[in-house]
């Protein structure tokens, strides 16, 4: 990270004030343009121009502007000191709160007036990322782009030059040049996978409240100082103090950071950063020069706890320009940023010279270290794994039905305890192994105490590349006669704990499968080829204290092969149960039996499963109004075996989700073709809020409609017809009652007029 600045002319200089004191993000800019700098921590600033003379203008608010005039060369390096810009107002009150709304719709006013004309602009930019530990500075990246926007959209960028120890930043899922940059004189703010609301929105007196804190003065013009604080917690919204301009209603400065209410979605576990920007007029319209961050945060990767980072980020924006056409790069791509790669292969712009914001000597003395010897994420950051999150190390790439809850680990190891009917009680340990960079190996020995036979599970997985990878599994254990499940075996055995009957029917299976698969953004792709042997398995046993009593038989299946090939494409998200979040996305699956599979199994299975969310209304809160729909379908071709039957999910002794049928306290409903409709409307607080009722909306409860509608279609004992079962259901929910994340269900079946009370979970 060698300085390769060779422009024609650069001045560096120090900005202090009449103190002493080194004044940080002063604005330094060629008079009469947009071309300009903002000073380091310590001061200091470089800034290169195209010859001399020039004058350069330094800016900070509570000082005077100062204006150097640079002649020669010899007068590169300045020294600038500015004068305290001392304003005294008459006696006017201006500490009730009417007066500070007053100001925020004038700045509204005055933005609505300079805005209507900015239809595009562009801008130069550099961004510099410095991340460190709880010891030291481990990765500094600086990167030089072009930004555009239109109007208020969102801005978008071509990266062109790039120079960092590491790519630290991209692991921890901050995106190259720090894009897209925060404006808070937008509209609206995207940061971390959420819109918020602006300080200087159309409505944001509807959304914030905000009260005079003091008044400062800047080249003998009052600012107003205003707190901003969010008058709910039901939007995405900003807490801290705004600067205006007071004779101009103009936004000149922002220091603010997410409100401690605001939940970010994976991988952000924690955002506790501090925004600073500021803005200067070009041509009429008021514009960011700069946005600094300063703060920490977590992040959540391969189910490992990354953090806390510190971070420190600086953005400096100059050279602006209106009414450029978008470059073919961005027209044609959706990408907020995307990369030059034959620009960042010449280095053409640090090699020419760029306006920069100079290093610390800390930054400066950590880019030599760093340059030495690198350091990786697990070093930087050792990854954490909190006692009730821990899981299994599992790689990024597609695995089969990875398990939503798991055992903690315990020395490397993740032991599990389970319960069945034809196992009783079963106890097992696992892990996996990470045994070449691309190579994964991973086993499981488990044992019952009723049914006396070993069971064990291996699966080695090489990845091709970043997309490709192949696996091999070879499975011997007892397992629900089903082809997938649906509730997690463990849930299902704390369920049968509690007195619950057993969801599952099982048989003995001995399961052989080869997997490859392709993964993208949009979407996935998987071939399997799977051989499974099954045997029906017989048990009488009885529930240990306090429910003391004896299990339901388990029904007897026929010993069968079942040799399939199966295609499975995803595009968007994959339906994941318990997942009914803001998740959209369709799953295909294609099975074909193969070979001789016993039992004169000739079949061809066809099987969709599709989640949709559609906001509906209130959709600028932090959780809008929205429709969930998840569909799921199969139908078939020949004669299925049951261990190849799908199935209509019911609730677990009244523990449901979307996706079950919460009016069906009982067993699946298994069969070779079937057809479900699920929904639930989420309308959050807004009905207590329509009756008068706000403070239950603020303390977080909710209310859900759901409903279910469900077909099975199942072969006869002499398959010569078949039996149907149709099944609908509508009720409504209480979600998150004394801020416990959890739901009151009350169902009604309309096919039989029954009325059933369940529960589950309020957001996950």
């Amino acid at each position: 990270m060698t300085d390769l600045s060779s422009a024609q002319v650069t001045i560096r200089g120090v900005v202090r004030s009449e103190s002493g004191d080194a004044l940080a993000a002063a604005h330094v800019v060629v008079e009469g343009t947009s071309i300009g700098t903002i000073t380091n921590n310590t001061g200091e600033f470089k800034i290169d121009v195209a010859d001399l003379p020039v004058v350069l203008e330094i800016r900070h608010l509570g000082y005077r502007t100062g204006r150097t005039r640079v002649e020669s060369y010899s007068d590169r390096a300045l020294q600038v000191t500015l004068e305290p810009s001392v304003y005294s107002l008459d006696e006017i009150i201006v500490a009730d709160r009417d007066f500070a709304e007053n100001v925020v719709r004038k700045v509204i006013q005055r933005k609505q007036e300079w805005a209507s004309a900015l239809k595009r602009y562009q801008a130069d930019g550099y961004t510099r990322i410095t991340l460190e530990n709880e010891e030291q500075v481990v990765a500094i990246h600086e990167a030089a782009f072009h930004l555009f926007g239109s109007r208020w959209s969102s801005s978008r960028a071509i990266v062109r030059s790039v120079r960092e120890t590491s790519s630290l930043h991209e692991e921890l899922g901050l995106l190259p040049a720090g894009m897209p940059t925060a404006n808070f004189y937008a509209d609206t703010v995207a940061m971390r996978g959420l819109d918020f609301v602006a300080p200087t929105h159309p409505d944001a007196l509807d959304y914030y409240s905000f009260s005079f804190a003091r008044t400062r003065s800047m080249d003998d013009q009052v600012v107003y100082d205003l707190y901003v604080a969010p008058l709910t917690e039901r939007h995405a919204t900003f807490i801290g103090v705004i600067s205006i301009l007071a004779d101009e209603h103009v936004m000149i400065a922002a220091q603010l950071r997410p409100a401690r209410f605001v939940v970010f979605p994976l991988p952000t576990a924690s955002w506790d950063v501090f925004y600073q920007q500021q803005f200067f007029e070009v041509k009429g319209a008021w514009l960011p020069a700069d946005v600094r961050l300063e703060g920490a945060f977590t992040v959540h990767a391969e189910n490992q706890s990354f953090g806390p980072v510190g971070l420190r980020q600086t953005t400096l924006f100059t050279t602006y320009a209106f009414d450029q056409p978008l470059p073919p790069q961005l027209a044609s791509s959706r990408e907020s940023v995307i990369l030059d790669q034959e620009s960042i292969e010449r280095d053409y712009l640090f090699a020419l010279g760029i306006n920069v914001v100079p290093l610390t000597p800390r930054e400066m003395a950590a880019v030599i270290m760093l340059q030495r010897s690198g350091m990786t994420l697990q070093q930087a950051y050792p990854p954490r794994q909190p006692l009730l999150a821990a899981r299994m190390i599992r790689p990024s790439f597609p695995l089969p039905e990875v398990p939503q809850f798991d055992w903690p680990r315990v020395a490397g190891m993740q032991p599990s305890v389970g319960l069945n009917r034809v196992d009783g009680y079963r106890t097992g340990i696992g892990t996996t192994w990470r045994l070449l960079d691309d190579l994964y190996f991973e086993w499981r020995l488990t044992q019952a105490f009723a049914l006396d036979r070993v069971r064990y599970h291996a699966r080695a997985t090489h990845l091709l590349s970043e997309r490709f990878w192949v696996s091999g599994r070879y499975t011997v254990d007892s397992a629900p006669a089903m082809s997938r499940h649906f509730y997690p075996r463990s849930v299902a055995s704390l369920a049968m704990q509690f007195g619950a009957p057993d969801y599952y029917d099982y048989h003995w299976s001995e399961d052989f499968e080869v997997s490859a698969g392709w993964a993208a953004k949009f979407g996935r792709l998987r071939l399997d080829v799977r051989s499974e042997h099954v045997e029906p398995l017989s048990a009488d046993l009885t529930r240990a204290w306090p429910f003391t009593r004896k299990l339901d038989s388990n029904p007897m299946l026929d010993t069968s092969r079942v040799s399939t090939v199966s295609l499975t494409g995803t595009v968007g998200q994959r339906p994941i149960p318990f997942r009914n979040g803001a998740r959209s996305g369709i799953t295909i699956h294609v099975e074909q039996a193969v070979g001789r599979s016993g039992l004169d199994s000739d079949f061809t299975l066809l099987r969709v499963d599709a989640d949709a969310y559609l906001p509906t209304f209130y959709r600028a809160r932090l959780r809008s109004n929205a429709l969930h729909i998840r569909f799921s379908a199969s139908t078939h071709r020949g004669s299925v075996p049951q261990p190849r039957y799908g199935a209509i999910q019911t609730s677990l002794r009244g523990f449901g989700t979307l996706g079950v049928l919460r009016g069906l306290p009982e067993s699946p409903r298994l069969a070779p073709s079937f057809a479900g409709l699920f929904w639930e409307h989420d309308f959050g607080g807004a009905p207590f809020e329509w009756i008068g009722l706000s403070g239950v909306s603020e303390a977080g409860v909710g209310v859900r409609l759901t409903g279910a509608h469900a077909r099975t279609w199942v072969p006869s004992a002499d398959a010569l017809e078949e039996i149907t079962d149709v099944h609908h259901e509508v009720g409504f929910s209480i979600t998150n009652p004394l801020r416990l994340s959890v739901r009151l269900d009350v169902t009604y079946r309309l096919d039989d007029g029954h009325i059933f009370f369940g529960f589950g979970l309020g957001r996950f």
